[in-house]
């Protein structure tokens, strides 16, 4: 479903790419936001409540039925351009204080920069040279890019302060692991690390790990099967030596009445 819609995505950008080169980015949020639309129309907030959509949440239901929140839609984005090899991050922006209070997302540029786009408003910012602009753009310069957002939007989204990952959401885990990435990519790299994005295939990631814990428990069965048998083997193997070693209580009290083992011929 999702190559269907990037492939539409780049074909809407087409006729624009000679001209812009970031075309495709925006024809991608002009697409979810016209799909979030038409799903609300047709499925007119109800809800559908299945084990799927309620465990697992694949996006393909947020997609579908226009349920999610700024959140979802951002995710739809982000998948759309990750199936066109954009690079993506998922942006937290602070609200009120408090991160994570709109959920946006940045996408890198052909010329290597990132571009935030808010799924949910239809909305991308141009700087002052008509380039697209980054969260750090707009966080600079609120006062300047503030007159580009559309009718309707909630203004208490001003580009406070971001983050691209919540590393306390679980204790110790995820502290270990922002360590870790600190190591191995570096601190700079580590601090703009969107871990949501590695959940845009949900679906995809549960299953193979559902797969995998299956092929772990048919390999433990059958090395628990082939460690049996072999068990059994050794311990035939040990009792035919025991009784080679070892001859009968039957064999030992022939030989006690017969010591010198003669064989009596019969009697004319």
């Amino acid at each position: 479903m999702f190559r269907i819609l990037s492939a539409n995505a780049k074909e809407a950008a087409q006729s624009k790419i000679n001209t812009d080169s970031n075309a495709v980015l925006i024809s991608s949020l002009e697409l979810v936001n016209k799909l979030i639309a038409s799903s609300r129309v047709a499925f007119q907030d109800r809800k559908i409540n299945t084990f799927k959509s309620d465990v697992i949440d694949p996006l393909t239901v947020d997609l579908m039925t226009g349920q999610g929140a700024c959140g979802s839609y951002s995710m739809i984005m982000a998948r759309i351009l990750k199936d066109l090899d954009v690079d993506v991050r998922l942006v937290q922006m602070k609200v009120d204080g408090e991160f994570g209070g709109h959920i946006i997302l940045e996408a890198k540029q052909y010329n290597n920069k990132w571009a935030v786009f808010d799924p949910s408003y239809n909305l991308y910012f141009k700087r002052p040279d008509g380039s697209l602009a980054s969260f750090d753009d707009v966080e600079s310069n609120w006062n300047y890019y503030k007159n580009q957002v559309p009718e309707g939007y909630d203004m208490k989204y001003r580009y406070e302060d971001k983050q691209y990952t919540n590393w306390e959401k679980i204790p110790v885990i995820m502290p270990l692991l922002k360590k870790t990435l600190d190591w191995t990519l570096g601190k700079e790299n580590a601090d703009t690390f969107s871990l949501r994005t590695i959940m845009l295939r949900k679906f995809n990631i549960f299953f193979t790990a559902t797969l995998v814990l299956l092929l772990c428990v048919l390999g433990y069965m059958a090395y628990y099967i082939y460690k049996k048998q072999r068990l059994r083997n050794a311990v035939a193997v040990f009792n035919d030596k025991s009784l080679i070693a070892s001859p009968s209580k039957t064999a030992i009290r022939v030989v006690k009445k017969n010591p010198q083992n003669t064989i009596e011929s019969p009697q004319d």
